[in-house]
């Protein structure tokens, strides 16, 4: 099959900066991060790219997302890979947690079902009053700049 062009207009998330450029759709989602690289000098190891709150993986192509000859895309700035202490509090407990920006939400559920032993279907997380979606990583909401999880722990079903 012949590789069409596609137009990319990728948002940094942080300041909402929109870059706009094309690339080939056989194109891995890791050239794209090289080609963004190239543009604003962001390395490609600290870069996350999204599409409709979906990771990105570097070994899909263009193609695989099929997106046609159009893509809107999300880029989130990684900071180093090193553990951070966010806080993660509800109205009854408060508990100093380790995390990575890579760390998904639902992997901080279950952090939080082990500390608290609170069953993970039942916590609700939000940054800043924005809901946190599970298959999303913490740097997604830029946890690493005001590092408060709110939970909320819904009732158990009767």
């Amino acid at each position: 099959m012949e590789s069409v062009e596609v137009m990319l207009s990728v948002t940094r998330t942080k300041d909402k900066l929109t870059i706009d450029f094309f690339m080939p759709s056989s194109a891995t989602i890791l050239h794209v991060k090289e080609k963004i690289e190239k543009i604003l000098k962001y390395k490609v190891e600290s870069q996350a790219l999204f599409c409709n709150g979906k990771t990105l993986e570097d070994d899909h192509s263009l193609e695989f997302y099929k997106f046609g000859n159009f893509a809107r895309l999300d880029l989130d700035e990684l900071p180093p890979q090193k553990k951070f202490c966010i806080l993660v509090k509800s109205p009854n407990k408060e508990t100093l947690m380790k995390v990575k920006a890579t760390t998904t939400v639902s992997y901080l559920k279950d952090k939080i079902e082990k500390k608290w032993g609170v069953y993970k279907d039942r916590l609700i997380l939000a940054h800043n009053h924005e809901a946190m979606d599970n298959n999303l990583p913490l740097s997604r909401y830029n946890v690493h700049t005001h590092p408060v999880i709110e939970v909320v722990i819904q009732d158990e079903p009767r």
